[in-house]
């Protein structure tokens, strides 16, 4: 992709980002207008490159505490550094490296979240994987630009969740570095990051679980288990928010989404299990439930009442409650029960 291509490009994806910035406030009751956020268009390289300084930043606690396991000046192991500990940090990097080459291939676009930043992050960019999107385009026998206005939509939706929601942000860096602290008290501790041993890790794999569960402790779990409803409401709600607003905008919006979907239930073996191996399956099924809990809301209660969700962290449905809608639904029923009999009684 030569620059003049890249810049004729990032002004298309502008000018789409124009178009539906306002019905996509007008949806969710969203106050600020996104409409001049950042845009930048890469290929694969640029994309992985981009993507490294924020996976670097997120992993430095880690690297640090194995790096303080070695004696600065002799290089020398502080407490027994076992084959095991080699081949966490070898696990780790070999799986990270994998993912994003493997996303390369197949990330259409993306929002930079740019985490653990301590509060001060620039509102991010949208990012859009050029090649990958043209490839897809022209599998699917998609018409171009309603398949990009298509995915500027979710990813807009994705800005608004994070820019016009600020705890969202927080909620989720607090969380990321509560896990993190749990990862690096384990290496401080002289344990490694396999520790349940190899023959136990390639059992829960067998059983489903990705590799990243496999190695969690009990309370690691507690701390995945709440950043995946997180992503499921983040995923699942600019599902929603694509599906009402973009039914509207496109002609063709239901073959889009059609044969998008399609393209994702027609995978191989093999893609299949790289899926489970790496987590990514739990990434799909974020978009499947969080869709299926909005549509539930939206049907029992209306779109108002979904955006109770974004009021605080407080509002937000668990795991068991994002399969379970009726359940959430009750609990925030209760809720204003309560804070109405408050009232009365003050």
């Amino acid at each position: 992709m030569t620059p003049v291509t890249q810049v004729k490009l990032e002004g298309q994806y502008r000018e789409m980002l124009r178009q539906i910035a306002e019905p996509l406030m007008a949806y969710t009751g969203g106050q600020k207008n996104l409409s001049e956020a950042p845009v930048r268009v890469l290929d694969r390289e640029g994309w992985v490159l981009t993507n490294i300084p924020g996976i670097r930043r997120l992993l430095a606690p880690i690297e640090e505490a194995y790096g303080d396991r070695v004696e600065p000046d002799a290089q020398l192991p502080l407490v027994p550094f076992f084959p095991a500990d080699a081949l966490a940090r070898t696990a780790l990097s070999g799986e990270l490296g994998f993912l994003l080459g493997y996303l390369s291939r197949h990330v259409l676009g993306q929002y930079d979240i740019a985490l653990l930043t301590g509060g001060v992050a620039e509102p991010g960019a949208l990012y859009f994987v050029e090649p990958n999107i043209q490839a897809t385009q022209l599998r699917l026998g998609l018409p171009g630009r309603e398949f990009r206005l298509w995915l500027t939509l979710h990813e807009a939706t994705h800005a608004f969740e994070f820019e016009d929601t600020p705890w969202v942000r927080e909620y989720l860096d607090a969380s990321l570095a509560a896990y993190l602290t749990t990862l690096v008290e384990q290496i401080t501790d002289g344990q490694n990051l396999l520790s349940p041993g190899l023959g136990s890790l390639l059992r829960s794999v067998r059983s489903g679980d990705s590799l990243i569960e496999a190695v969690m402790s009990e309370e690691q779990r507690v701390l995945f288990w709440r950043l995946q409803a997180l992503m499921t409401v983040l995923e699942g709600y600019a599902t929603h928010v694509m599906n009402a607003v973009g039914q509207q905008m496109l002609t063709h919006y239901r073959e889009i989404s059609d044969r998008v979907e399609g393209r994702w239930q027609q995978r191989s073996s093999i893609q299949n299990w790289i899926l489970r191996l790496t987590g990514l399956e739990l990434k799909l099924e974020q978009y499947r439930l969080g869709d299926a809990f909005f549509d539930y809301i939206d049907r029992e209660r209306g779109g108002d009442f979904a955006r109770r969700i974004w009021e605080g962290p407080n509002n937000l449905p668990t795991y068991p409650e994002l399969r379970e809608p009726a359940t959430w639904l009750a609990r925030i029923q209760r809720s204003d029960l309560g804070m109405h009999s408050g009232g009365v009684h003050e």
